[in-house]
């Protein structure tokens, strides 16, 4: 039986309470929310090593601020910049705009 896999972003502190220290994304593909959390933290290990190699892996990163299923977080930007230029055309969408919005938001 093949796993079913679902398609997640997450956005994720590099440090716990560290507003400055910046933050991290990952977008890909993962069993469940807490996978794509710990493929996330992987991520962020192979990311920068020299910080992390001494760390488990549960400590990686810092707190999870968002987690998407089924698109990435960051492609909304451009699907609304996509949806304003249809409405300010003053046109009716057509099927191909719709697909070509829902193409955006979705791998």
């Amino acid at each position: 039986m093949q796993e079913k896999l679902g398609y997640y972003s997450v956005l994720i502190e590099w440090e716990e309470n560290h507003p400055d220290s910046g933050l991290y994304g990952w977008l890909g593909w993962a069993r469940s929310e807490s996978h794509a959390v710990e493929l996330t933290r992987k991520a962020m290990a192979q990311a920068e090593p020299e910080l992390t190699e001494k760390l488990p892996l549960e400590d990686v990163g810092g707190e999870v601020l968002e987690i998407v299923e089924g698109g990435g977080m960051w492609q909304a930007g451009a699907a609304a910049i996509q949806l304003e230029r249809l409405i300010d055309a003053d046109q009716v969408p057509t099927r191909d705009d719709l697909k070509m919005l829902l193409s955006i938001l979705r791998p």
